[in-house]
């Protein structure tokens, strides 16, 4: 057994814990930080966007030596209309997060599996047990008491022969055809050439046929009339998308998805780091007393915002229709960019909510009334 009071552990090197460390490193520089992984380097199949109204002004400035890309605008595609938000949308990469992590001085230890994780030790594969000033575990979304949708995407980065001709991320390309759920592809352009390309489904399942989506990208981009010179790397994933609230317990301190600390209808979970990492970063004593203090307090006024977002997600998975799905979002991008940024950063008024309710309902009310009352956390979808 191995003691280092002095040390903060974080245990998983994925986007809640490298913001909490970036977080912490820019603002007790003298703390020791170590992040355990098991892989061999931070998963390069991820990528990670945001807008800069989900963080505020000063987070945007912490971030700012982070950010692989950014742009002035994004716009939206759908069958009856196209749209263009004049809002900054960033978005920052695993290479570039460990390249910063390691140049801050985070302790980062690679192919270091970890058994079992408590509030001040951990326990490696290796046989040993070490003691910290506090343990954080940040690998991941694994179970939820919850019943849940499922956003599935599955994306390349890919090089073009010719330019793309896109000037600003297409957040969602609506107008292809609804398949499994609610569909749209979403595009990064990273340079003239050079693209993120993601085919996404809202759906009941979490099956995920990557054969198929690989198919449906290169069909999508031959649709578009470019052709592919080189494909870069490739991502994908299963977000949940929960509809209910579920009390977590365990015996650690946890943080991002395996905390339940993600946009419950976008699945961003940047946002959530990055005030919790503020929080955190910003106490003059951290330790294992200030840290359960802090994730609690933010866990409880967290919770308080996301039951209209469960609402939403009810409505979405099982009052509308599988084909039908598209009709939500269609309805929901005709607000105003102000409604649309208070929705991403979580912090949806009570007007902002009439308004989303409002008008003529993209669902059917009597399948929307029974959704919206639908509590049962057992219950299949």
């Amino acid at each position: 057994m191995t003691t280092q009071e002095s040390t903060l552990c974080l245990v998983g090197a994925g986007l809640g814990n490298g913001i909490l460390a970036w977080f912490l490193r820019k603002r007790h520089p003298d703390l020791n930080i170590v992040i355990y992984e098991s892989k061999s380097r931070i998963d390069e199949g991820r990528t990670w966007s945001f807008h800069k109204t989900d963080v505020g002004e000063a987070n945007f400035a912490v971030l700012q030596e982070l950010i692989a890309h950014s742009w002035n605008g994004y716009e939206v595609s759908f069958p009856l209309y196209k749209k263009r938000y004049d809002s900054t949308y960033a978005t920052i990469t695993p290479e570039k997060l460990q390249r910063e992590l390691l140049n801050a001085g985070v302790d980062l230890q690679f192919l270091s599996p970890v058994q079992t994780v408590a509030h001040d030790h951990v326990a490696l594969s290796d046989g040993r047990t070490l003691f910290f000033e506090a343990v954080v575990d940040g690998r991941g979304f694994t179970s939820s008491s919850a019943r849940l949708g499922y956003q599935k995407f599955l994306g390349q980065c890919v090089r073009l022969s010719k330019p793309h001709g896109l000037q600003v991320p297409l957040l969602m390309d609506a107008t292809v055809p609804q398949l499994d759920g609610y569909r749209f592809f979403y595009i990064l352009p990273f340079s003239e050439t050079e693209f993120l390309i993601e085919d996404t489904r809202y759906s009941r399942n979490s099956h995920l046929n990557q054969e198929d989506l690989t198919r449906e990208i290169s069909s999508y981009i031959e649709r578009r009339g470019w052709k592919i010179e080189r494909i870069l790397k490739t991502e994908s994933g299963v977000l949940p998308i929960p509809l209910d609230a579920e009390t977590p317990t365990s015996n650690c301190f946890k943080t991002g998805m395996a905390a339940g600390f993600f946009h419950p209808v976008t699945g961003y979970s940047l946002p959530d780091s990055v005030r919790l990492a503020d929080r955190i970063s910003a106490l003059s004593q951290l330790n294992r007393k200030t840290l359960l203090a802090t994730i609690e307090a933010y866990r409880s006024e967290q919770m308080k915002r996301r039951q209209f977002y469960f609402l939403l997600n009810r409505m979405l998975f099982l009052a509308a229709p599988d084909l039908e799905r598209r009709k939500v979002f269609e309805h929901f991008y005709r607000m105003p960019q102000s409604v649309i940024e208070r929705f991403y950063a979580g912090n949806t008024t009570y007007l902002d909510r009439i308004r989303i309710l409002s008008g003529r309902p993209p669902v059917n009310i009597g399948p929307a009334l029974r959704a919206v009352f639908s509590r049962k956390v057992k219950e299949a979808l």
